[in-house]
């Protein structure tokens, strides 16, 4: 592994331990990762390990300043979301309204201390019977952004700091298909699987522990599906399972993990957590460590979020050709000429819900593929740096099609 990837996960180790590795590296060395911390969410997680290192002579003073700055500003920006969110909690009490929260503040509080888990937004569900006063509530302080809001999901940004909140009608967004139906029997969001947690002085409804870890694995997996994951996602969930460890029923985590096929994902993923994160054995099936082959390639999968390189564009690109394997809709053909014709020409029930005629009438699915290509075309000519080619498109397909064969995906 090289030097800044090994240096980047030996300080998340350290900060996790509240302590501070021994590595040295330049300026441009401290910049780079600086730069890395910042794309992966972890700054403020690492600062106190990196003011140690400073203290002991390893850390730049131009690069200790600049962390510095980066945990003040992601402090008082988590400062002034908690405080948003406490007027929302207040207000949907006296009117009644039930919202339930998962990930989020769920897993900040896991961390050594506030403020060290930023986030890009700040999730929760209402049943579709509230929905109305619930968006009358939200609309006090917050502007709705249709153009990223789903049939599921209600995006809002609040009027005045731009923190992003996002309203559920369903956990797993707007997917569809057998995976989707076996979670729904899980019943994860059932009133009798739902608790009260106080968290950073405010209470919150919540998932309880076990259904709430197989939700979050749901949703790496998703994430890994279609895009890639960041490293903060193997954080969240080794802390999440060992701080929750005595009232996880294992045995029913176990037991899900194996009807939704995510077995072989989440022993490998888990045992990452084990080695790097102080995750206990007794998280795995058999308390046994099953690391992946090629560990370091997992890793740096995690490490770069799905990219090939860090300088690759957006894997978002894929996520059309990628989401059937969330949802369990689609096998990998066992040949590249095999995957191909499944990009260039899926199936109604895998194409894009921007094409919902061809579900409805399939016999115009061959008019759904030339729409694809036009549409494909025409983004391609509004936005040329932005966009993958035809055949980085199907290199990056291809990638994370293998990443999700290693890991017992498809």
């Amino acid at each position: 592994m090289e030097e800044l990837y090994a240096n980047y996960l030996a300080l998340l180790g350290a900060s996790v331990k509240n302590t501070a590795p021994e590595f040295e590296m330049n300026l441009e060395g401290w910049q780079d990762l600086l730069a890395l911390s910042n794309l992966r969410k972890t700054t403020a997680l690492c600062g106190s390990a990196v003011a140690k290192m400073h203290e002991k002579g390893l850390v730049p003073d131009a690069i200790h300043q600049a962390w510095n700055e980066y945990c003040r500003r992601i402090f008082f920006k988590e400062t002034i979301r908690l405080q948003e969110i406490g007027r929302l909690l207040e207000e949907a009490e006296k009117r009644g309204i039930e919202l339930l929260f998962f990930k989020g503040y769920f897993l900040a509080c896991l961390y050594p201390g506030f403020g060290l888990r930023n986030s890009s937004d700040t999730d929760f569900l209402v049943c579709e019977e509230q929905l109305s006063q619930a968006v009358e509530l939200l609309e006090k302080e917050y502007e709705p952004e249709p153009e990223h809001s789903k049939e599921k999901v209600y995006v809002y940004r609040h009027k005045l700091s731009g923190n992003v909140i996002e309203m559920h009608l369903q956990l797993w967004e707007d997917y569809e298909g057998k995976k989707i139906e076996l979670l729904k029997g899980m019943g994860l969001d059932s009133k009798e699987n739902r608790v009260r947690s106080e968290v950073f002085g405010k209470t919150f409804t919540t998932i309880e522990p076990t259904r709430h870890l197989i939700y979050q694995v749901f949703h790496v997996v998703k994430h890994f599906c279609v895009e890639g994951v960041g490293i903060r996602y193997l954080l969240d969930t080794a802390l999440f399972a060992e701080c929750h460890k005595d009232s996880i029923d294992w045995n029913l985590f176990w037991k899900s993990m194996k009807e939704l096929g995510y077995t072989e994902f989440c022993a490998q993923f888990f045992s990452l957590g084990v080695k790097y994160f102080d995750l206990g054995q007794s998280a795995l099936p058999d308390g046994k460590l099953s690391l992946p082959q090629d560990e370091e390639a997992f890793l740096m999968d995690l490490i770069l979020a799905g990219k090939v390189s860090e300088g690759q564009k957006g894997a978002f690109q894929i996520w059309g050709i990628m989401s059937p394997y969330v949802t369990g809709e689609i096998q990998a053909s066992h040949s590249k000429i095999g995957r191909a014709m499944q990009t260039l020409f899926p199936s109604a029930e895998n194409i894009r819900d921007d094409f919902a005629y061809a579900k409805k009438y399939k016999f115009l699915l061959p008019i759904a593929w030339v729409h694809r290509i036009f549409d494909y075309l025409r983004y391609r000519r509004q936005h040329p740096d932005a966009s993958y080619s035809v055949d980085e498109k199907f290199d990056a397909a291809e990638y994370r099609v293998n990443q999700l064969r290693k890991r017992g995906l498809t």
